[in-house]
């Protein structure tokens, strides 16, 4: 994430987040039921054509496909675990990117029916696999089969909020919250330097909320001239969601310290949710 402030600061976080992600995919129809002496197409098709157009997770696309989380594994890295069927003999299972390049793959011991793929680093990739319809490959004896696996959603602003009232920001912080809006889970990258490369994340299961923080948003910092209220605006970049432009207004007090205090209601100042400014 990185911001401007409107008047001079020589302090300047940069927060990058993601956020991030679970897709749709192609699934088997459900069979025909028995002939109609009507002309209109069988009603039950329809309905399986309406539940795959609908279905929001791999489970709900796929009849191998039990289960589908997005975990952490380390590192801050994120990875989509998958637990199958125990009906096959599985051998892995390939990402395959919309240009059907393989990004990651997991794989299974014998008997297993549980593996992770990698979805922000793997031995090919050290960057996340970006946005678009994509395809999960399972490969498992007497069977190949694919799922589509779409990465794609929506975050909102919720709120800006001081670490002192958070106890999961530190004390001086600024965090801004967002939700999830979109049918698929998403991701946000916790606050870094702009120099910092390894990035960790959290994911944002779909109409859940997570935090971007700015360690050095709020308390005693910067130069005053006097008391005033400074508009800052924080560029947030999601992995597979259009990025927002958050306005928020930030009081100074010039006690000899410039103590900095959040001053009124964050905004959306470009992005899905507003205009540009």
């Amino acid at each position: 994430m990185t911001h401007n402030e409107t008047a001079t600061s020589n302090r300047s976080i940069a927060r990058r987040t993601m956020i991030g992600l679970l897709g749709s995919g192609m699934a088997t129809l459900a069979g025909c039921s028995g002939g109609s002496e009507s002309d209109t197409p069988d009603s039950d098709d329809e309905e399986s054509d309406d539940a795959t157009e609908t279905a929001s997770t791999p489970e709900e696309r796929s009849e191998y496909i039990e289960s589908t989380e997005i975990v952490e594994t380390g590192g801050g890295e994120l990875a989509l675990e998958i637990t199958v069927v125990d009906s096959y003999d599985w051998y892995s299972i390939d990402l395959l990117t919309e240009s059907r390049e393989n990004y990651s793959q997991g794989t299974f011991d014998t008997g297993e029916i549980q593996t992770r793929v990698p979805l922000t680093d793997s031995i090919e990739h050290n960057e996340p696999v970006p946005p678009g319809e994509h395809t999960l490959l399972l490969n498992a004896a007497e069977l190949e089969t694919e799922v589509q696996y779409t990465l794609s959603t929506q975050m909102e602003l919720v709120e800006a909020v001081a670490g002192s009232g958070r106890e999961e920001l530190s004390e001086d912080s600024l965090g801004l919250v967002f939700q999830n809006t979109g049918p698929h889970a998403d991701a946000t990258a916790r606050l870094i330097d702009d120099e910092e490369e390894d990035l960790e994340y959290d994911p944002i299961p779909p109409g859940e909320t997570g935090l971007a923080e700015d360690i050095y948003g709020l308390g005693v910092g910067g130069q005053c001239d006097g008391n005033e209220v400074r508009e800052r605006q924080y560029t947030v970049e999601f992995l597979w969601s259009e990025p927002l432009t958050v306005s928020v207004p930030i009081g100074l007090t010039d006690d000899g310290l410039c103590q900095r205090s959040l001053a009124g209601t964050a905004t959306v100042v470009s992005g899905p949710e507003g205009t540009e400014s």
